[in-house]
Protein backbone atom coordinates (compact mmCIF):
# COMPACT_ATOMS: atom_id res chain seq x y z
CA UNK A 1 0.00 0.00 0.00
CA UNK A 2 1.14 3.71 -0.62
CA UNK A 3 2.47 5.34 2.17
CA UNK A 4 0.69 8.33 3.13
CA UNK A 5 2.99 10.95 5.40
CA UNK A 6 1.00 12.67 8.68
CA UNK A 7 -0.35 15.56 7.74
CA UNK A 8 0.66 16.79 11.24
CA UNK A 9 3.74 17.02 13.32
CA UNK A 10 3.50 14.60 16.08
CA UNK A 11 3.76 15.99 19.45
CA UNK A 12 6.86 15.81 21.31
CA UNK A 13 7.34 13.31 24.03
CA UNK A 14 6.62 14.65 27.47
CA UNK A 15 9.34 15.97 29.59
CA UNK A 16 10.34 14.70 33.04
CA UNK A 17 8.42 16.74 35.68
CA UNK A 18 10.84 18.59 38.17
CA UNK A 19 11.46 16.58 41.60
CA UNK A 20 12.20 20.48 42.74
CA UNK A 21 11.66 22.32 44.91
CA UNK A 22 12.94 19.39 47.48
CA UNK A 23 12.29 20.14 51.07
CA UNK A 24 14.83 18.39 53.28
CA UNK A 25 13.37 16.82 56.91
CA UNK A 26 13.13 20.30 58.73
CA UNK A 27 15.11 20.61 62.27
CA UNK A 28 12.97 22.24 65.12
CA UNK A 29 16.11 25.28 65.51
CA UNK A 30 16.84 28.12 63.37
CA UNK A 31 19.54 27.32 60.36
CA UNK A 32 22.41 29.52 59.86
CA UNK A 33 24.94 27.38 57.89
CA UNK A 34 24.07 25.00 54.77
CA UNK A 35 27.47 23.53 53.03
CA UNK A 36 27.85 21.04 50.54
CA UNK A 37 30.61 18.70 49.87
CA UNK A 38 33.39 19.63 47.54
CA UNK A 39 32.22 17.12 44.96
CA UNK A 40 28.49 18.23 45.27
CA UNK A 41 26.81 15.38 46.43
CA UNK A 42 26.04 16.01 50.20
CA UNK A 43 24.41 18.32 52.14
CA UNK A 44 25.12 19.34 55.41
CA UNK A 45 22.87 22.03 58.09
CA UNK A 46 23.51 23.28 61.33
CA UNK A 47 22.66 26.15 63.43
CA UNK A 48 20.90 27.00 66.95
CA UNK A 49 20.47 23.29 68.16
CA UNK A 50 23.80 21.23 68.62
CA UNK A 51 22.81 18.75 66.13
CA UNK A 52 24.71 18.51 62.43
CA UNK A 53 22.56 17.02 59.61
CA UNK A 54 23.76 15.39 56.63
CA UNK A 55 21.68 14.71 53.03
CA UNK A 56 22.56 13.13 49.63
CA UNK A 57 22.15 15.37 46.77
CA UNK A 58 20.94 16.39 44.61
CA UNK A 59 17.27 13.83 45.78
CA UNK A 60 17.58 15.17 49.47
CA UNK A 61 17.49 12.18 51.48
CA UNK A 62 18.71 12.46 54.99
CA UNK A 63 21.53 10.76 55.65
CA UNK A 64 22.23 11.07 59.36
CA UNK A 65 23.25 12.87 62.16
CA UNK A 66 26.24 14.18 64.35
CA UNK A 67 25.24 15.74 68.00
CA UNK A 68 27.74 17.82 70.12
CA UNK A 69 28.08 17.03 73.15
CA UNK A 70 27.47 20.42 74.81
CA UNK A 71 23.95 22.21 74.26
CA UNK A 72 24.99 25.18 72.47
CA UNK A 73 24.82 26.49 68.25
CA UNK A 74 27.00 25.51 65.34
CA UNK A 75 28.82 28.43 63.93
CA UNK A 76 30.45 26.95 61.08
CA UNK A 77 31.13 23.39 58.77
CA UNK A 78 33.38 22.18 56.91
CA UNK A 79 34.03 19.32 54.27
CA UNK A 80 37.37 17.58 53.34
CA UNK A 81 38.38 17.28 49.88
CA UNK A 82 37.00 13.39 50.55
CA UNK A 83 34.05 13.83 52.37
CA UNK A 84 34.89 14.17 55.65
CA UNK A 85 32.66 16.85 57.72
CA UNK A 86 33.77 19.19 60.18
CA UNK A 87 31.68 20.99 62.54
CA UNK A 88 32.54 23.57 65.37
CA UNK A 89 30.27 25.20 67.52
CA UNK A 90 30.05 28.17 69.87
CA UNK A 91 31.62 26.49 73.01
CA UNK A 92 34.92 25.57 71.70
CA UNK A 93 33.63 22.42 70.81
CA UNK A 94 35.40 20.67 67.08
CA UNK A 95 33.96 16.96 65.77
CA UNK A 96 34.63 14.94 63.13
CA UNK A 97 32.08 13.17 61.35
CA UNK A 98 31.91 10.77 58.37
CA UNK A 99 29.78 7.98 56.68
CA UNK A 100 30.55 4.80 56.62
CA UNK A 101 28.71 2.04 58.02
CA UNK A 102 26.05 4.76 59.02
CA UNK A 103 26.81 8.30 59.51
CA UNK A 104 28.37 9.46 63.16
CA UNK A 105 31.58 10.84 65.11
CA UNK A 106 34.67 10.10 64.18
CA UNK A 107 36.58 12.14 66.80
CA UNK A 108 36.28 15.39 68.67
CA UNK A 109 38.20 17.97 70.83
CA UNK A 110 37.89 21.44 72.44
CA UNK A 111 39.71 24.70 71.38
CA UNK A 112 39.83 27.48 73.68
CA UNK A 113 37.31 30.98 73.34
CA UNK A 114 34.53 30.31 70.96
CA UNK A 115 35.44 29.15 66.55
CA UNK A 116 33.63 32.03 64.56
CA UNK A 117 34.97 30.44 61.02
CA UNK A 118 36.72 27.07 60.28
CA UNK A 119 37.87 26.02 56.88
CA UNK A 120 40.48 23.66 55.09
CA UNK A 121 43.59 24.36 53.71
CA UNK A 122 42.83 24.46 49.97
CA UNK A 123 44.12 21.28 48.63
CA UNK A 124 45.09 20.07 52.10
CA UNK A 125 44.33 18.03 55.32
CA UNK A 126 45.26 21.64 57.31
CA UNK A 127 42.15 22.84 59.59
CA UNK A 128 41.94 26.32 60.58
CA UNK A 129 40.52 27.74 63.29
CA UNK A 130 39.77 30.94 63.47
CA UNK A 131 38.05 32.49 67.22
CA UNK A 132 36.71 35.27 68.59
CA UNK A 133 39.95 36.41 71.16
CA UNK A 134 41.68 36.75 67.29
CA UNK A 135 44.05 34.42 67.45
CA UNK A 136 43.81 30.98 64.70
CA UNK A 137 43.96 27.28 65.69
CA UNK A 138 45.68 25.14 62.92
CA UNK A 139 44.75 21.32 63.09
CA UNK A 140 45.46 18.42 60.80
CA UNK A 141 42.61 15.62 60.04
CA UNK A 142 44.17 12.42 60.43
CA UNK A 143 43.63 9.38 57.98
CA UNK A 144 41.51 8.22 60.87
CA UNK A 145 39.49 11.18 61.15
CA UNK A 146 41.34 12.19 64.22
CA UNK A 147 42.18 15.80 65.01
CA UNK A 148 45.57 16.76 65.88
CA UNK A 149 47.84 19.88 66.24
CA UNK A 150 49.58 20.60 63.26
CA UNK A 151 53.16 20.04 63.21
CA UNK A 152 55.06 23.01 61.46
CA UNK A 153 58.77 21.42 63.12
CA UNK A 154 60.71 22.87 65.44
CA UNK A 155 60.04 25.27 68.28
CA UNK A 156 57.01 26.01 67.04
CA UNK A 157 55.99 22.43 66.30
CA UNK A 158 56.45 21.82 69.70
CA UNK A 159 54.76 24.83 71.49
CA UNK A 160 51.54 23.36 69.34
CA UNK A 161 51.66 19.88 70.61
CA UNK A 162 52.30 20.72 73.92
CA UNK A 163 49.99 23.20 74.29
CA UNK A 164 47.32 22.56 71.47
CA UNK A 165 46.31 25.81 71.24
CA UNK A 166 47.49 28.22 69.75
CA UNK A 167 48.95 30.68 68.49
CA UNK A 168 47.69 33.66 70.20
CA UNK A 169 47.80 36.53 68.15
CA UNK A 170 49.64 39.19 70.73
CA UNK A 171 48.21 42.58 69.78
CA UNK A 172 49.25 46.20 70.82
CA UNK A 173 45.47 47.41 71.62
CA UNK A 174 42.69 45.55 73.05
CA UNK A 175 40.15 45.13 70.51
CA UNK A 176 36.46 44.47 70.47
CA UNK A 177 35.90 41.00 69.69
CA UNK A 178 36.08 39.33 65.52
CA UNK A 179 32.88 39.27 63.63
CA UNK A 180 33.75 37.79 60.65
CA UNK A 181 36.59 36.13 59.00
CA UNK A 182 37.76 34.53 56.12
CA UNK A 183 40.64 32.31 54.53
CA UNK A 184 42.56 33.21 51.10
CA UNK A 185 42.20 30.28 49.12
CA UNK A 186 45.88 29.09 49.41
CA UNK A 187 44.95 29.06 53.02
CA UNK A 188 47.94 31.01 53.54
CA UNK A 189 46.38 34.44 55.20
CA UNK A 190 43.39 34.94 57.38
CA UNK A 191 41.33 38.34 57.18
CA UNK A 192 39.12 39.10 60.77
CA UNK A 193 36.84 41.54 60.97
CA UNK A 194 36.62 43.09 64.18
CA UNK A 195 33.35 45.19 66.09
CA UNK A 196 35.52 48.26 66.24
CA UNK A 197 35.87 48.07 62.60
CA UNK A 198 39.68 47.14 62.44
CA UNK A 199 40.76 44.46 59.25
CA UNK A 200 43.34 42.24 60.50
CA UNK A 201 45.95 39.53 58.30
CA UNK A 202 47.26 37.02 59.78
CA UNK A 203 49.56 34.61 58.04
CA UNK A 204 49.57 30.51 58.32
CA UNK A 205 51.62 30.68 61.31
CA UNK A 206 49.03 32.42 62.95
CA UNK A 207 51.34 35.90 63.08
CA UNK A 208 50.13 39.13 62.45
CA UNK A 209 51.17 40.16 58.41
CA UNK A 210 54.35 43.23 58.56
CA UNK A 211 52.23 45.84 57.22
CA UNK A 212 54.61 48.86 57.10
CA UNK A 213 54.52 51.30 59.56
CA UNK A 214 51.63 49.90 61.13
CA UNK A 215 53.01 46.90 63.20
CA UNK A 216 54.93 49.32 65.00
CA UNK A 217 53.14 49.94 68.81
CA UNK A 218 53.85 53.10 69.11
CA UNK A 219 51.34 54.36 66.83
CA UNK A 220 48.82 52.66 68.54
CA UNK A 221 47.50 50.34 66.02
CA UNK A 222 47.30 46.88 66.59
CA UNK A 223 49.77 44.23 64.28
CA UNK A 224 48.44 43.28 60.98
CA UNK A 225 45.71 46.33 60.27
CA UNK A 226 45.15 46.19 56.74
CA UNK A 227 42.09 48.94 56.95
CA UNK A 228 39.71 50.75 59.50
CA UNK A 229 36.29 50.85 59.17
CA UNK A 230 34.70 53.32 61.15
CA UNK A 231 32.28 50.88 62.35
CA UNK A 232 31.57 46.91 62.74
CA UNK A 233 32.73 44.79 59.94
CA UNK A 234 29.96 42.22 58.82
CA UNK A 235 32.17 40.22 56.14
CA UNK A 236 35.64 39.96 54.46
CA UNK A 237 36.05 37.82 51.08
CA UNK A 238 39.25 37.20 48.95
CA UNK A 239 39.29 36.36 45.27
CA UNK A 240 39.80 32.90 44.07
CA UNK A 241 43.86 33.95 43.28
CA UNK A 242 43.96 35.68 46.84
CA UNK A 243 44.95 38.77 45.35
CA UNK A 244 42.52 41.29 46.17
CA UNK A 245 40.47 41.38 49.72
CA UNK A 246 37.15 43.21 49.68
CA UNK A 247 35.39 44.21 53.26
CA UNK A 248 32.44 45.84 54.07
CA UNK A 249 30.54 46.97 57.20
CA UNK A 250 27.77 49.29 59.02
CA UNK A 251 29.58 52.19 57.88
CA UNK A 252 27.92 51.53 54.62
CA UNK A 253 31.37 51.21 53.09
CA UNK A 254 33.15 49.12 50.94
CA UNK A 255 36.83 48.14 50.88
CA UNK A 256 39.21 46.49 47.89
CA UNK A 257 42.47 45.77 49.11
CA UNK A 258 45.31 44.75 46.71
CA UNK A 259 47.35 42.15 48.66
CA UNK A 260 50.90 42.03 47.29
CA UNK A 261 51.32 45.45 48.56
CA UNK A 262 48.82 45.85 51.15
CA UNK A 263 47.05 49.01 49.44
CA UNK A 264 43.61 50.27 49.13
CA UNK A 265 42.85 50.23 45.44
CA UNK A 266 39.81 51.49 45.63
CA UNK A 267 36.68 52.20 48.18
CA UNK A 268 32.68 52.86 47.89
CA UNK A 269 30.09 54.31 50.01
CA UNK A 270 26.68 53.12 50.39
CA UNK A 271 23.67 54.03 51.37
CA UNK A 272 23.28 51.18 54.20
CA UNK A 273 24.77 48.72 56.29
CA UNK A 274 26.89 46.38 54.07
CA UNK A 275 26.12 42.69 55.28
CA UNK A 276 27.89 40.97 52.82
CA UNK A 277 30.49 41.51 50.00
CA UNK A 278 31.44 38.43 47.49
CA UNK A 279 33.45 37.83 44.63
CA UNK A 280 32.47 35.89 41.46
CA UNK A 281 34.46 32.64 40.71
CA UNK A 282 36.83 34.32 38.32
CA UNK A 283 36.88 37.61 40.49
CA UNK A 284 36.34 39.27 37.95
CA UNK A 285 32.64 40.91 40.00
CA UNK A 286 32.55 42.15 43.20
CA UNK A 287 28.76 42.13 44.59
CA UNK A 288 27.60 43.71 48.48
CA UNK A 289 24.10 43.48 49.84
CA UNK A 290 22.11 45.82 52.24
CA UNK A 291 19.98 45.83 54.93
CA UNK A 292 18.10 48.37 52.28
CA UNK A 293 17.52 45.22 49.88
CA UNK A 294 20.02 47.06 47.32
CA UNK A 295 22.46 44.51 45.25
CA UNK A 296 25.51 46.80 44.20
CA UNK A 297 27.58 45.18 41.26
CA UNK A 298 31.14 46.30 41.19
CA UNK A 299 33.26 45.89 38.39
CA UNK A 300 36.54 44.42 39.44
CA UNK A 301 38.85 45.28 36.06
CA UNK A 302 37.80 48.55 36.30
CA UNK A 303 37.33 49.51 39.73
CA UNK A 304 33.90 50.83 39.18
CA UNK A 305 30.07 50.20 40.30
CA UNK A 306 28.34 49.01 37.38
CA UNK A 307 24.95 48.33 38.37
CA UNK A 308 22.29 48.73 41.56
CA UNK A 309 18.96 47.26 42.41
CA UNK A 310 16.54 45.63 44.43
CA UNK A 311 16.03 42.12 43.09
CA UNK A 312 13.80 41.27 46.20
CA UNK A 313 12.27 45.02 46.22
CA UNK A 314 12.54 46.81 49.17
CA UNK A 315 12.45 43.55 51.87
CA UNK A 316 16.15 43.67 53.69
CA UNK A 317 18.47 41.36 52.13
CA UNK A 318 20.01 38.73 54.48
CA UNK A 319 22.15 36.45 52.35
CA UNK A 320 23.12 35.78 48.56
CA UNK A 321 25.05 33.46 46.57
CA UNK A 322 27.10 33.03 43.39
CA UNK A 323 26.68 30.23 41.09
CA UNK A 324 29.23 27.65 40.48
CA UNK A 325 29.12 28.98 36.74
CA UNK A 326 29.72 32.65 37.73
CA UNK A 327 26.72 33.81 35.93
CA UNK A 328 24.06 34.10 38.32
CA UNK A 329 23.68 34.93 41.68
CA UNK A 330 21.07 34.06 44.74
CA UNK A 331 19.25 36.75 46.61
CA UNK A 332 17.59 35.65 50.30
CA UNK A 333 15.79 38.35 52.18
CA UNK A 334 14.53 38.22 55.87
CA UNK A 335 10.79 37.56 54.34
CA UNK A 336 11.71 34.56 53.14
CA UNK A 337 11.87 35.36 49.30
CA UNK A 338 14.35 34.10 47.53
CA UNK A 339 15.50 35.12 44.10
CA UNK A 340 18.40 33.80 41.02
CA UNK A 341 19.03 36.71 38.74
CA UNK A 342 21.59 36.92 35.78
CA UNK A 343 25.37 38.61 37.30
CA UNK A 344 23.96 41.45 34.83
CA UNK A 345 21.04 42.01 36.81
CA UNK A 346 18.82 42.67 33.32
CA UNK A 347 16.33 40.44 34.68
CA UNK A 348 15.24 38.20 36.88
CA UNK A 349 15.13 34.15 36.18
CA UNK A 350 12.89 32.52 38.20
CA UNK A 351 11.90 33.97 42.17
CA UNK A 352 10.50 31.72 45.52
CA UNK A 353 9.06 32.17 48.35
CA UNK A 354 10.10 30.01 51.09
CA UNK A 355 7.67 30.65 53.62
CA UNK A 356 5.57 33.64 55.16
CA UNK A 357 7.56 33.91 58.76
CA UNK A 358 10.75 32.50 57.52
CA UNK A 359 14.33 34.56 56.72
CA UNK A 360 16.28 33.09 54.62
CA UNK A 361 19.64 32.62 56.73
CA UNK A 362 21.97 30.52 54.47
CA UNK A 363 22.76 29.54 50.32
CA UNK A 364 24.67 27.48 48.87
CA UNK A 365 24.80 26.48 45.49
CA UNK A 366 26.33 23.32 43.91
CA UNK A 367 26.71 21.14 41.14
CA UNK A 368 26.08 17.64 42.09
CA UNK A 369 27.45 14.16 39.86
CA UNK A 370 25.92 14.08 36.69
CA UNK A 371 23.34 16.57 37.70
CA UNK A 372 22.14 19.93 36.95
CA UNK A 373 22.80 23.16 39.58
CA UNK A 374 21.51 23.23 42.59
CA UNK A 375 20.76 26.37 45.03
CA UNK A 376 20.39 24.87 49.12
CA UNK A 377 18.26 27.61 50.89
CA UNK A 378 18.14 27.29 54.92
CA UNK A 379 15.91 29.45 56.96
CA UNK A 380 15.37 30.95 60.30
CA UNK A 381 12.49 28.31 60.72
CA UNK A 382 14.71 25.04 60.66
CA UNK A 383 13.91 24.19 56.53
CA UNK A 384 16.01 23.36 54.17
CA UNK A 385 14.96 23.39 50.46
CA UNK A 386 16.60 22.44 47.11
CA UNK A 387 15.98 24.71 44.32
CA UNK A 388 16.75 24.10 40.65
CA UNK A 389 19.49 26.58 40.05
CA UNK A 390 20.38 25.57 36.17
CA UNK A 391 21.11 28.07 33.26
Amino acid sequence: PRHIPPTSTPLPLPRPTSPYPIQLHPTPFQLDVVKFSTDGSLIATAGEGSVVKVFSSPDGEEIGEAKHTEESSIVDLAWSVVGVLVSASSSGEIIVSAGGVGWGVRSSLHVACSPIGIAFRLGTNQLFVARDDVALTILELEPGGELTPFDAGGDYGELVRSELQVLQTLLSIPLQGVRCCAHSPDGMLLASGCDGGEVLLHDANGEPVEIGLQTNASEGKPKGLVYQHSDYVRSTAFTTAGTLLATGGDDGRIALIELSSFTLVASWALEDYVFNVTFSPGGNVLVSSCRNGLLNVFDVKSLTEVREVQPNGEVELTTHAFSPCGSFVATGDEEGGVTISTISLADTQSKFTLGDDEEVTALSHATPPGGEPVLACATSEGRVRLLNAST
